[in-house]
């Protein structure tokens, strides 16, 4: 309920965010966000010690951008990173126009 909530829906409208819920009948909405959470604590947040916030901060981006977005295999892309099938998107070898994680057409640029 608190995720519906005016205020908590302003606050993200403020931040140009777009509130991610489930809608009726499909559970498996936010599976891809609730399995990159799950990611991120397992390799990155729990695997660490952190001085501060800054630290934290530091390591978390350093994980999603260069390591999560453009080297580490991912399941869902066949245990490819995502610049790979990236490129092989491009070249036209899968058979989909648009796979989860390139839903809003992202293709990373990599030095993995």
């Amino acid at each position: 309920m608190q995720y519906a909530s005016g205020d908590y829906v302003r606050i993200l409208s403020k931040h140009q965010m777009i509130p991610s819920m489930s809608r009726p009948a499909h559970p498996y909405d936010n599976a891809s966000c609730e399995s990159f959470m799950k990611t991120l604590k397992r390799e990155e947040i729990y695997a660490n010690d952190y001085r501060d916030l800054e630290h934290l901060l530091g390591n978390i981006e350093a994980f999603i951008e260069p390591y999560y977005n453009r080297c580490r295999l991912h399941s869902a892309l066949g245990y490819r990173s995502p610049k790979s099938s990236s490129e092989r998107r491009i070249r036209g070898e899968f058979g989909w126009s648009n796979h989860g994680f390139f839903r809003h057409g992202e293709i990373y640029q990599s030095r993995c």
